[in-house]
């Protein structure tokens, strides 16, 4: 069933989210078939989607697989994910997020994070995984596990007056100039 994504504003976003212990419960189980379900409705412009983005305070987040092909339409579940280790090199990616504005008003920014990461997470039967992030898939990981941490991509934008902009002015920005605007 998809869920209603929460938007700025909800306190629930501003919380760490709480570890989960019972990955058999089956309220657990049937939220992240929701999770999935939400992920896959809005496939044109989902990256990846955590439990408090839709008001559960759980530190579960989706994934998609970016890593495995530009294109992928795979999701990785991860619950109680962390970080073991971060690269000092950093990229930079133009981030948005579904609890960050709705349509033409939707936020993007730049955001510079390490380019190479390892997180080791539980799947959704509890077996514990570890897993390299590299490039656009280590800017999800982190992304979304900043979700849990009750952090939002806004607190990464240098300059916001002249670095985010609302996905209207963006694709307008894209389509006359072939590229995303330059960081200022």
């Amino acid at each position: 069933m998809k869920l209603k994504v929460v938007q700025i504003g909800d306190p629930v976003l501003e919380t760490v989210a709480k570890e989960v212990k019972d990955f058999k419960d089956p309220e657990i189980q049937k939220l992240i078939d929701n999770l999935l379900d939400t992920c896959n409705s809005e496939i044109e412009r989902t990256a990846g989607l955590s439990a408090p983005q839709v008001g559960k305070s759980l530190r579960i987040s989706i994934c998609r697989r970016f890593d495995i092909d530009e294109d992928s339409k795979e999701w990785e579940v991860m619950i109680n994910p962390e970080i073991t280790s971060k690269s000092g090199e950093k990229s930079i990616v133009w981030e948005g997020c579904l609890s960050i504005g709705v349509g033409d008003n939707a936020l993007y920014g730049p955001v510079a994070r390490s380019k190479r990461i390892k997180v080791k997470y539980f799947d959704r039967d509890g077996k514990p995984k570890q897993l390299p992030a590299l490039d656009y898939f280590s800017h999800v990981v982190q992304h979304e596990i900043d979700h849990l941490n009750g952090i939002l991509f806004l607190k990464y934008i240098k300059n916001p007056d002249k670095n985010l902009w609302t996905s209207k002015e963006l694709d307008k920005y894209i389509d006359r100039h072939g590229q995303f605007p330059d960081i200022e």
